[in-house]
């Protein structure tokens, strides 16, 4: 047609493709280490963590947080067996996030190994000096890096991570009654991040979480 026009409207087609931010959803409070001070985290035996004779973990109860004496990790235990093929893990800093370098890390997914060493897991740590949060995989001692984001967490803030069964992870920041996702990343192929596990944290000396929080979702 010379003059420019299209002769057959019906045939006229357009894409729109919209990626869809999923809302954080609710998890429910595990730990809110609301009881006596102890040179340990468990209440009951519901963390697994290493203990020292006489000198006790590295993350323990104080003034009713979780204070990292020393840096090291500790591992939620019921269900034993973890929690479903998507699940969800939290915690709040309970003062100005420390560590510089070392991150304040959340644990998803974590199997194989022992009960207060698993093998493999996805961790989700904030990094305070970079200000990123960095999504990493560990299988058998290797790390692999899968994701970073930038970010700024501060007292009060809360990290979530949400890891699901495709193998994405979705990384949240909540400020104040303000959640926001700080980024997204799918791990690619099929490995246990597809799959179930425990949930935990770990943490750099001198830090302060409360209101250690996860389950399955649905």
């Amino acid at each position: 047609n010379g003059d420019g026009s299209d002769p057959n409207t019906a045939n006229n087609s357009a894409t729109d493709t919209d990626t869809v931010i999923p809302a954080l959803p609710a998890l429910t409070i595990l730990d809110n280490f609301n009881r006596a001070n102890a040179n340990t985290l468990n209440n009951g035996t519901n963390w697994s963590q290493v203990v020292v004779p006489l000198l006790g973990a590295s993350i323990r109860v104080n003034t009713n947080q979780a204070f990292a004496a020393l840096a090291g990790a500790a591992y939620w235990n019921s269900p034993a067996g973890g929690f479903g093929a998507k699940q969800g893990a939290a915690f709040t800093f309970a003062s100005a996030p420390t560590g510089l370098l070392v991150p304040n890390t959340l644990i998803l997914k974590a199997g194989g190994g022992t009960a207060t060493a698993p093998a493999n897991y996805i961790s989700i740590g904030y990094v305070t000096l970079a200000g990123q949060v960095v999504v990493a995989t560990t299988v058998g001692g290797t790390t692999t890096l899968r994701g970073s984001f930038s970010a700024t967490f501060a007292s009060g803030d809360t990290l979530s991570a949400v890891a699901d069964a495709t193998g994405t992870v979705y990384v949240y920041k909540t400020s104040g009654a303000v959640t926001t996702l700080v980024g997204m990343v799918t791990i690619p192929g099929a490995g246990f991040w597809t799959g179930t596990g425990r949930i935990g944290l770990q943490l750099p000396t001198n830090a302060r979480v409360d209101n250690f929080s996860g389950g399955t979702l649905p």
